[in-house]
């Protein structure tokens, strides 16, 4: 649908793009069915251990230096490496303090990420993936002679701590720009951040999302707008009458709800929301016994949840316990995690037909150079980390960056930067993903198909990318992107 659930409840996003109906495979099953705990894996608990003491303590002031991949419409082409770019190395004629946050040598960068609170460790992979990037591209000599210094700050989810670090990179730190931001609670830096850029991974709060100087690589939520690309191709490939949305109350997902609803209006050429079965969930609900039973009776023969993915495992378990096998089950990006497998038996799966989107690449498509320097990377600096949804946004985020940076060219300055990401088209990140204009701060809506099988998740589809509706409209045109 292009939408993006909110993360603050769990994971969320990552694998695929070109394949066939026998496309690419990833094993999970066998190094993680011991990760069941609370649904994280090991490296993310971990990350969580190592996180630090504190909302607010800088946990990493790392220098890192950045060069630049190549041009593509403002992006770098498929596949491009870090430093490919000609003429970054040896271009030390910058101008020097150009601009807040910048020297000869060096331009200072940096974010607030949830590492510790309620979810420890859970965004934390975002920050790896960054740092991963621009330690690589500081290896190659920078931009311009530039170096980039990085670091952030833990707000623990919450949103006061999350402006108070902003606020502090800004007047304290005197940051060039915001970068690699992460957090649930990214809704405290709204009205605080002024004119400064700030290049970040998805922004899960709207008000950020929609920001005038807000760019994300993976585009921005909006919840004005509904995409149908998952539920029309489901509809042709199954056929489904009675569909069945699950959600949870909290904002994000209950929003990702009704989106889904209005999708499932749209492509089924229905008249309203009430004729599609949709409950609100709490995310602290024990069992779905009883709403399996309320499924079943309603005759409903496809769920779609938009739920986290403990609450999804707890639904598709209570369908397998009590055998109710719906035509398929979609579940949202929150659950593209090993964790996911790992938690349900080999027998729920093969019983039960699940399928999920994606607007990545996945990790297995180490023939795409971008990827393959992602995953060599992340090894080579975090050794204990496992690549993930966050991690791959991180690295989006930092290509991102630098290739505005290049687009610019010595002489830098924040308008500037701006200027460039404005102008940035069709990005795809090295052809990591689908076609986006962060200018736009529209969700990315191009999806592959993935269907979860006993010990892997599947690739069945190329990427499919669809139009925007209106919320609320059910016949009317698109709107978008």
């Amino acid at each position: 649908m292009g939408r993006r659930l909110g993360a603050l409840l769990g994971v969320v996003v990552a694998v695929l793009m070109v394949a066939t109906a026998c496309g690419p495979r990833i094993d999970v099953v066998s190094e993680m069915r011991n990760s069941e705990q609370s649904g994280l894996s090991a490296s993310r608990r971990a990350a969580g251990e190592a996180a630090g003491d504190g909302a607010g303590q800088a946990v990493s002031d790392g220098l890192s230096q950045v060069g630049t991949p190549g041009p593509q419409g403002g992006a770098a082409g498929a596949g491009a490496a870090p430093g490919s770019s000609p003429g970054v190395k040896g271009s030390t004629d910058n101008g020097g303090a150009t601009d807040t946050g910048l020297s000869a040598t060096s331009i200072s960068v940096g974010g607030s990420a949830a590492v510790s609170g309620p979810i420890p460790g859970q965004f934390f992979p975002s920050i790896q993936g960054i740092d991963s990037f621009f330690k690589v591209l500081n290896e190659q000599g920078g931009v311009y002679g530039r170096k980039i210094v990085f670091r952030y700050y833990d707000d623990a989810l919450n949103p006061d701590t999350y402006r108070q670090n902003v606020t502090r990179l800004i007047r304290e730190d005197k940051v060039f720009a915001l970068t690699g931001s992460m957090s649930a609670a990214d809704n405290g830096g709204c009205g605080h951040t002024g004119d400064v850029p700030d290049i970040g991974t998805f922004a899960i709060n709207y008000c950020r999302g929609q920001a005038k100087y807000h760019y994300s690589p993976l585009g921005s939520l909006n919840n004005n707008v509904y995409g149908t690309t998952e539920q029309v191709w489901l509809e042709e490939k199954f056929g489904y009458s009675k569909p069945a949305a699950e959600y949870l109350t909290v904002p994000a997902s209950a929003d990702e709800g009704i989106a889904m609803v209005d999708g499932l209006v749209r492509t089924l050429k229905l008249k309203s929301r009430d004729d599609v079965y949709h409950r609100g969930n709490e995310a602290t609900q024990p069992d779905y016994n009883a709403e399996i039973l309320s499924l079943r009776s309603q005759g409903v023969d496809a769920v779609f949840s938009s739920m986290d993915l403990p609450s999804n495992v707890r639904l598709i378990r209570a369908m397998c316990q009590q055998d109710y096998r719906p035509k398929f089950v979609h579940v949202e990006l929150a659950s593209y995690e090993p964790s996911f497998i790992a938690q349900l038996s080999d027998s729920c799966l093969a019983s039960q037909n699940i399928w999920m989107r994606s607007r990545d690449l996945p990790f297995s498509r180490t023939d795409n150079a971008e990827m393959r320097l992602y995953l060599s990377s992340l090894k080579r600096f975090y050794p204990d980390a496992q690549p993930s949804p966050f991690g791959i946004e991180g690295w989006l985020t930092g290509k991102l960056f630098a290739e505005a940076l290049r687009a610019v060219g010595p002489r830098l300055t924040r308008a500037k930067l701006v200027a460039a990401l404005d102008a940035t088209r069709d990005w795809t990140g090295g052809g990591i993903i689908g076609p986006t204009t962060p200018a736009k701060r529209l969700p990315n809506n191009c999806n592959a198909m993935l269907h979860v099988e006993k010990r892997e998740f599947a690739q069945k589809t190329d990427f499919i990318c669809g139009p925007f509706y209106k919320i609320g409209d059910y016949t009317g045109g698109p709107i978008g992107p």
